[in-house]
């Protein structure tokens, strides 16, 4: 069994990869700011915040410094003048347990060591 601060450790290393987010909005790429992180026991949480452009917005994606998607929200909604939108991604880390684990000694049947 995975230990609490192993499972926080991997939500840290997570949130430490988060360095943009965008969203698609009529096919066009645009920048939302990253409101704030926050690690809950196994979870970690982020918001985000777009308070300008108008539009449908299909995608919504957090990227790491190199530009690689983390997580993605597609989705399609109407995005009006006036109104911020916020959007919430939520990772949970959960170890989960196989129900038919591979026996090391069935891969060495057939195999001699000579």
């Amino acid at each position: 069994m995975l230990s609490e601060k192993l499972i926080s450790d991997i939500c840290g290393f997570i949130e430490s990869k988060v360095a943009s987010a965008e969203m698609i909005i009529d096919g066009n790429k645009r920048n939302m700011e990253i409101l704030k992180t926050e690690i809950s026991g196994n979870i970690l949480k982020i918001f985000t915040n777009a308070s300008e452009g108008k539009g449908r917005v299909s995608d919504i994606v957090i990227k790491d410094s190199e530009g690689n998607v983390i997580i993605s929200k597609p989705d399609s909604l109407l995005k009006s003048t006036g109104y911020s939108l916020v959007a919430s991604f939520y990772i949970r880390v959960k170890e989960v347990e196989i129900d038919d684990p591979i026996n090391i000694f069935d891969l060495a049947k057939g195999v001699r060591n000579e």
